[in-house]
């Protein structure tokens, strides 16, 4: 459309140089020796000529308004909203715009509130430096992805970006009351600080990248949204600290929960099982056998993290799950077929065999967020998880990513999303939501409530039953009298040569009434059970201690 504008403004002077050069051509038929008289040439009606000018020029200033109307009103309406917008003409006026930012200087903007709104839980707002006021983030590089900054130097990011026509709503130009000193309108937030706080430090103890989302199962609120590494905003306003931050090789700005691939592990036999519950396959019993499972046409075996040692015998569904057993799974995801379990991975919300086109089209406009707010959606959309699956998908391949290796990628926000549906009462996956703007909702509904139900006693058994694979990270959790259910994964994969192993854990608590969904994962962190699940039950003890999680009183 940017073209397009530029070629209605080339038209435009065109046209303009047009209706001159006539102007020129008919005052020099109006000097002397011009009128052709004497020459065997007619004469020419001045009035005429006239009334045949005035009409061209009348169609060519129509034009021209038609023209100017057609431009203003795209850079108007359809640049940056409120119909649509552009993409690259947002990102010039948020980099460019001088006047931008005069207004941004000419006040203070809102402050940032978590979910409480207490003026003791600040994640945003001032403080006085001796000299000036300056923007402060008292979280500093423990929320930094999820709240961002705002500097009139490097612009904005997070929330100071995705809520920026808000904060700032008093300074518009349009305020005909607008002074120096106003203060834009405040925001609270779903987050809970403490919350925030904690997952964030324990992210930092593991000296890993990785990240944690907690999100409320019947609202959907994020409660918390933490990424490692991160950076103190506060401190990084030099350009050798900048360009340091730049070249990190740990990425430091990437959200992780929401812009950075991982491969789910074990984690993903939770969707495979509930495919089982839906197509009747829940009663199968298969063979974890010395050697491993090797699938139809292929030569490769597949074994569990034991190796050969591991040998489970016949197993069904539920000690299959509690003990995370990959042959079994593997057979599995082989019997159900590329077409059922494709149908179930969609219900949960993965694009099946996206074209990368599909891909950023739901990374604008994912239709997963509680929110209609376009800046919000270009900040928070996460990348879309897919997976590769069709008729033609090899057995091995379908084997494997059946327990959740292969053709597969997810983010760590639609993996708190799944363990959420399965926490669900009614198998409901709410839309998740950052700010408390828009009322609760639900974007889909993955499974049944007796799908939901069943599924959930199979996780239980991996927190709260002695061999589950989360069992020993739960244990205190449980004589504290909070029970939880859940799924560890180990995700293993070649990376720049070297091997490396994700630890991965989502679940929910308490286990009979499930109030907090969580999805953990820290990048090289080894077995699930002993990194990511034991940062999960810390951080569900947490919930119930803030009061998120209320226990059930026994008669």
């Amino acid at each position: 459309m940017i073209f397009f504008s530029r070629v209605l403004s080339l038209l435009s002077i065109l046209i303009i140089a047009w209706a001159i050069w006539r102007l020129i051509g008919f005052t020099l038929a109006e000097l002397p020796g011009r009128t052709g008289h004497g020459q065997g040439t007619p004469a020419i009606d001045p009035a005429r000529q006239m009334d045949r000018w005035l009409g061209a020029l009348r169609l060519v200033f129509i034009l021209f308004a038609v023209t100017t109307l057609v431009t203003h009103g795209y850079w108007a309406l359809m640049a940056a909203g409120p119909l649509r917008e552009d993409p690259y003409f947002v990102q010039l006026k948020r980099t460019r715009d001088q006047r931008n930012r005069r207004i941004e200087e000419s006040g203070l903007r809102g402050w940032i509130f978590d979910r409480t709104g207490s003026v003791d839980a600040v994640l945003a707002g001032y403080r006085f430096s001796g000299e000036e006021l300056i923007r402060h983030y008292p979280l500093g590089a423990r929320a930094v992805h999820v709240i961002g900054y705002h500097s009139l130097l490097r612009g904005s990011a997070g929330a100071e970006s995705a809520y920026g026509r808000l904060l700032r709503s008093s300074l518009s130009s349009w305020n005909l009351f607008d002074t120096r000193g106003v203060v834009g309108e405040d925001l609270r937030l779903t987050l809970d600080r403490d919350l925030q706080r904690a997952a964030a430090e324990q992210l930092e103890r593991t000296g890993k990248p990785g990240a944690v989302v907690l999100v409320e199962v019947d609202t959907g609120n994020v409660i918390a949204m933490a990424s490692a590494p991160g950076f103190d905003p506060s401190a990084s306003e030099s350009d050798a600290r900048w360009n340091e931050l730049r070249a990190d090789p740990r990425q430091p700005f990437v959200n992780r929960a929401l812009h950075q691939y991982y491969l789910p592990g074990s984690t993903f036999k939770v969707v495979v099982g509930v495919s089982a519950l839906e197509n009747g396959l829940d009663q199968a019993v298969f063979e974890c056998r010395h050697g491993g499972y090797q699938p139809p046409g292929s030569r490769q075996a597949i074994l569990d993290d034991g190796g050969e040692e591991e040998i489970h015998g016949r197993i069904a569904l539920g000690d299959a799950t509690r003990f995370s057993c990959n042959q079994y799974f593997a057979q599995l995801g082989v019997e159900l077929g590329h077409e059922r379990l494709a149908r179930t991975s969609g219900h949960f919300g993965l694009i099946i065999n996206a074209t990368p086109q599909q891909s950023r089209a739901r990374r604008i406009d994912d239709g997963l967020w509680n929110s209609d707010n376009n800046d919000f959606l270009r900040v928070f959309s996460p990348n879309a998880s897919r997976m590769v699956l069709g008729s033609a998908t090899p057995a091995i391949d379908l084997a494997l990513e059946s327990i959740g290796q292969g053709y597969l990628q997810v983010t760590p926000l639609q993996m708190a999303l799944v363990a959420a549906s399965l926490a669900h009462a009614s198998g409901e996956m709410p839309a998740p939501r950052l700010d408390l703007l828009n009322a609760p909702v639900v974007r889909r509904r993955p499974l049944t409530p007796q799908l939901a139900e069943s599924m959930r006693q199979h996780l239980r058994g991996v927190t709260n039953r002695p061999g589950g694979t989360a069992y020993d990270a739960f244990g205190r959790l449980l004589r504290e009298g909070l029970s939880a259910g859940g799924k560890t994964g180990t995700a293993q994969f070649e990376q720049g040569g070297a091997h490396r192993v994700d630890s991965w854990f989502i679940g929910f608590a308490p286990a009979d009434r499930p109030q907090v969904a969580c999805a953990v994962v820290v990048e090289g962190g080894g077995y699930g059970g002993r990194v990511a699940a034991p940062i999960a039950a810390s951080l569900l003890g947490l919930s119930r201690r803030q009061g998120l999680i209320t226990l059930r009183k026994v008669p």
